[in-house]
């Protein structure tokens, strides 16, 4: 029976209680060391045991740089259930595992996949999983286990944690949290009686004082101490501290061995993980040959030295069979736990006590002696050599780039990181120190580590001038820039690192430059795009490539703002993360045929930004506005960019540019297979810069549905990967898609979480579409001042959301706003700036939008025609379409015109009800019944919900059924006939979740089968 733990363990059965009525539950125990969590875990899964399946796992210290370490110790009674799982989820899993070699592993997936596991298993009898030392984790079990905690609602699956405070913290946000804190008073001082009933009253109090309810100090304390101090008749030491006390403590016990012994303990120490093989065989060997079977671990002993390090400490003490007498000798004095299978030390100070007592000889031969033991195969060999390096070793620092990769691969991109600052303490050269650092920066940035990332460039860049490297710093720190503080400040940075190595690393820079031109894009900077149009220009042989063709204006100007990165950065929080891939979109070609395709690719490229950034108005000093440059045709050429078999959507181009350069529907299709190819490799990490200018294309061709489908996913994967750029973007166009469905509410609270993100951080192009989603929503609640307000920010050339394209897409709104507010001068004016800038009747996209325009303007017969000439130009949307029938619907009637007025409204109506647009559908009736229509049906509401979604097949809008985001998202999937298995990999749900919520969907949308819901639209 535990003592003082009465609440504590009523929390904790309260866990198993829920998850056998199929609400399955999480808990996090946090405390210091000592303070009783294992052992609450035990107490649990005692009581548990006979009403549920227990999966115990424990974190390692010594494996939290083996990527999915802990997961694989928790998942493995299970593997035999992956056959139920969906094709990318078990690959995915297997890949982690290194059951499948052959394909790389997203962190999401395999969380996904743990998470589907666990639930078709629940199936036969409710799980209980038990994490002992939790911030000992590899950080890719942790963020898999974590992802699982959260998503536990409606599963037979309960989790419980147990993290040590002061340690590596294991973060667990969403997870409920029990502090586990020190028993009171009086339950101390009885566990204390219960334990050591002879000691002296005085020893007793002393005992208590410095323990301070701390169970295990409590336990070992008295272990310290003579049978003479215990009794009174000795005094006590002056001081017993729990933390670096205890330490000593803990040693003071292990010292007790006979002489000798202590060296295997050192050896667990060393080992760290449990496995009793390995120590044994570490143990029992005797000491190798300086180089150990050639090669590069051949190679590594330049570091070790010989003589004491491998000598007769290995070969003497830990030979002869005498290893498991000294373990079980140690398991009798209780300082180790021991079974057949793992060896760990009773607490981790106790680890910790024998580990740092050792001198740097005796740890050096004990890493040397387990490397020996675990062969040239186990990862964990590279860092038992590592341990055992003095100095630097070239050869060790390669085998940590290589053990660095393999654990990229498979998603442990913070154990990368881990093994790549290690390999940049081993290497030989400033220049490859600085490589490693660079590399363990990218990981540490992918990791979502922006701080760690910073730091690390920080000490590259200190350490070599060579624009190599620097470019490719300058690409990860331009990169967190963009994502997570300043798109302006992040096309500096690539800037800097571009121009050195225009001549040499002619790749690179085009690379850098891409990515700098897209951030310039977004930050409303078009003077940035022909800047990087004549860097793309230049001849690769060009002297001036080098540093001396930087201007020292344009240095200046950019070193005040290298200055502050750092902080800026650092204070931004977490970011995107990377996918590691390179951004060019063509591959890397030898010879003259491949320098001509690069030249062209650079070329078109140059036309293109250079023509986009003429685009923006600006006037010479003489007051002359020049004229935009013409356009080549250089838009399919974008769509390298999208390859299906290498997708790089995170380049180029931004959203919405495709719909402001006409050649939507090519890029739709691009996008699309862009899409379909991540989704077929697992690449989740990449989806959101993927699906982001999927659903702007969705958006401006009609496709609300799936747009919204889309957007939603994309957004809950960009904040779960902290992809801030992204996920303000797909908050805006939300926005915007509730504001045309007259969901001002959602509208309003869509465009206060995106401005919240992009305006402190300058993402201009995400503000101004925050703004026009402001404005349509003014507009459908008939405010039409306020509407001009909000878009008028956007078109005006120095507004608060100005962006100088976003604005070609607000136009036809602003300048409806302002007629119905009576404002036409204003509307007049920036008609005429449209006019200027994106010369509409030379681009026949654009033709449509800009007669609609002239129409609301022109006077009698004139906007008559221009109507008619609106309608008879192409669009994509059947939206706007639709209002433009509205629009010249409403003129018609004016001018009393009333049956051509009411053929207008109807094909209105039709458009704007089949996309869902309620507001202008409504006002369409509104207008037909003043014409004297009296057919027209009443708008379907939200106490409507069968009328709403109309019969299977239908074109219908459930509108709001009191549905939450996740039921609408899954309900929507469900009609397009996906099954639950498909719709839990999409969403990186289970299949038992999507199960769930379709449960409680049924009822709420007046369906009673699965079946009725194939064909119904849900706005």
């Amino acid at each position: 029976m535990l003592i003082g733990r009465e609440h504590e363990r009523r929390e904790l059965f309260a866990v198993v209680t829920g998850v056998r009525e199929a609400t399955g539950a999480a808990l996090v125990l946090r405390g210091p060391a000592g303070i009783g969590k294992s052992t609450l875990l035990a107490d649990l899964v005692r009581r548990a045991h006979a009403e549920v399946r227990v999966l115990p796992a424990e974190g390692v210290e010594s494996e939290i740089e083996l990527p999915f370490a802990s997961l694989h110790q928790l998942l493995r009674p299970l593997l035999a259930g992956l056959p139920r799982l969906p094709g990318p989820q078990a690959t995915a899993l297997r890949a982690a595992f290194g059951m499948d070699t052959t394909a790389g592993t997203d962190r999401f997936l395999v969380a996904l996949a743990a998470l589907g596991l666990l639930s078709e298993v629940a199936r036969e009898a409710p799980l209980l999983l038990v994490v002992d030392d939790a911030q000992w984790l590899d950080s890719a079990s942790a963020d898999a286990l974590v992802f699982v905690a959260r998503r536990l609602g409606g599963e037979r699956v309960a989790a419980v944690f147990a993290a040590r405070d002061g340690a590596r913290p294991f973060a667990a946000p969403g997870v409920p949290e029990l502090r586990v804190c020190p028993l009171p008073a009086e339950s101390a001082r009885l566990l204390l009686d219960r334990s050591l009933p002879s000691a002296a009253p005085a020893v007793r109090e002393r005992l208590l004082r410095e323990a301070e309810g701390n169970p295990l100090a409590l336990r070992e304390l008295p272990g310290a101490l003579s049978p003479g101090q215990l009794a009174g008749r000795a005094p006590l030491p002056e001081e017993l501290a729990l933390t670096d006390r205890l330490q000593q403590i803990f040693h003071y016990r292990a010292s007790d061995l006979p002489t000798g012994r202590g060296d295997v303990l050192l050896l667990v120490a060393a080992e760290n993980g449990g496995d009793l093989a390995t120590v044994l065989a570490a143990a029992e060997a005797p000491a190798g040959p300086r180089s150990e079977g050639g090669g590069a671990a051949g190679a590594t002993t330049g570091g070790y030295g010989s003589g004491e390090a491998a000598g007769p400490t290995a070969a003497g003490r830990w030979g002869d069979g005498a290893a498991m007498g000294t373990l079980c000798a140690a398991a009798s004095a209780g300082l180790i736990h021991l079974d057949q299978q793992r060896v760990r030390f009773r607490h981790p100070l106790i680890r910790s006590a024998v580990y740092q007592h050792a001198t740097l000889g005796e740890r050096r031969a004990a890493h040397l002696a387990l490397a020996r033991a675990l062969g040239t195969a186990d990862d964990r060999h590279v860092w038992h050599l590592a341990a055992a390096t003095v100095g630097t070793d070239d050869s060790v620092a390669r085998l940590l780039g290589e053990v660095a990769g393999r654990a990229r691969r498979a998603g442990g991109v913070a154990s990368a990181a881990r093994a790549l600052r290690r390999a940049a303490a081993l290497a030989p050269s400033p220049r490859d120190t600085a490589h490693w650092l660079i590399e363990a920066a990218d990981c540490a940035w992918a990791a979502a580590d922006p701080a760690q990332a910073e730091a690390l460039l920080q000490e590259a860049e200190s350490l070599t001038a060579d624009p190599g490297p620097r470019a490719r710093a300058a690409r990860v720190r331009g990169a967190i820039a963009h994502a997570s503080s300043d798109p302006a400040l992040a096309c500096s940075i690539l800037l800097r690192g571009a121009r050195p190595v225009l001549g040499s690393e002619p790749e690179l820079a085009e690379e850098l430059l891409v990515m700098a031109a897209r951030s310039a894009w977004v930050a409303n900077a078009p003077a940035r795009l022909t800047e990087i149009a004549d860097l793309l220009e230049r001849p690769p042989a060009d002297p001036a490539n080098g540093t001396a063709g930087m201007d020292s204006t344009t240095e200046r100007s950019t070193r005040s703002e290298t200055a502050g990165t750092a902080e800026r950065i650092t204070e931004s929080g977490t970011a995107w993360r990377s996918t590691g891939a390179g951004a060019t979109g063509r591959s890397t070609e030898s010879g003259a045929g491949g320098t001509s395709s690069a030249c062209a690719l650079a070329g078109q490229l140059a036309a293109h930004f250079r023509h986009l950034g003429s685009l923006a108005p600006r006037e010479t000093a003489d007051g002359v506005r020049p004229p935009p440059l013409p356009a080549r045709d250089v838009e399919r050429d974008r769509m390298t960019w999208l390859s299906a078999e290498d997708p790089r959507p995170w380049v180029w181009p931004p959203v919405f540019l495709p719909c402001l350069m006409g050649d939507t529907e090519g890029m739709l299709d691009a996008h699309r297979a862009a899409v379909d190819s991540l989704r077929a490799k697992g690449a989740a990490g990449a989806l959101p810069m993927s699906l982001a200018p999927l659903v702007a294309l969705q958006l401006a061709t009609g496709q609300w549905p799936d747009a919204t489908t889309h957007g939603e996913e994309a957004l809950v994967l960009a904040d779960g990967t902290g992809q801030l750029g992204a996920a303000a973007h797909l908050r805006a166009m939300l926005a915007w898609l509730r504001a045309a469905r007259g969901d001002s509410a959602g509208c309003r609270e869509l465009v206060e979480d995106s401005l919240a993100v992009s305006m402190p951080r300058r993402i201009a192009s995400a503000v101004a579409l925050a703004h026009w989603a402001m404005g349509l929503s003014a507009l459908a609640e008939r405010q039409s001042r306020h509407a001009a307000q909000a878009l008028g920010e956007v078109a005006a050339a120095r507004g608060p959301a100005a962006h100088f394209m976003v604005r070609w897409l607000v136009l036809p709104d602003l300048v409806e706003a302002c007629v119905r507010c009576g404002e036409p001068e204003r509307a007049g004016a920036a008609l005429r700036e449209f006019e200027e800038r994106a010369v509409p009747d030379r681009r026949a996209h654009l033709r449509g939008p800009w007669l609609r325009c002239r129409a609301l303007l022109a006077p009698g017969e004139e906007a008559d025609a221009l109507f008619r000439g609106a309608l008879a130009a192409p669009w994509s949307s059947p939206f706007e379409i639709g209002r433009v029938h509205l629009l010249y619907g409403e003129w018609l009637r004016r001018a009393r015109r009333v049956k051509t007025a009411r053929a207008h409204l109807h094909q209105a109506l039709g458009y704007l009800g089949t996309v869902g647009a309620l507001p202008w559908a409504e006002l369409a009736r509104q207008e037909l019944r003043a014409a004297g229509d009296r057919t027209t049906a009443e708008p379907p509401t939200a106490a409507d919900p069968a009328r709403s979604a109309g019969s299977a097949g239908s074109a219908g809008s459930v509108v709001s059924v009191g549905l939450t985001p996740r039921e609408l998202q899954i309900t929507r999937l469900a009609a397009q006939g996906l099954s639950n298995r498909e719709i839990a990999a999409r969403l990186f749900l289970s299949p038992r979740t999507v199960g769930y919520h379709l449960y409680k969907v049924f009822p709420k949308v007046g369906v009673t089968s699965r079946s009725q819901l194939y064909g119904m639209t849900f706005g």
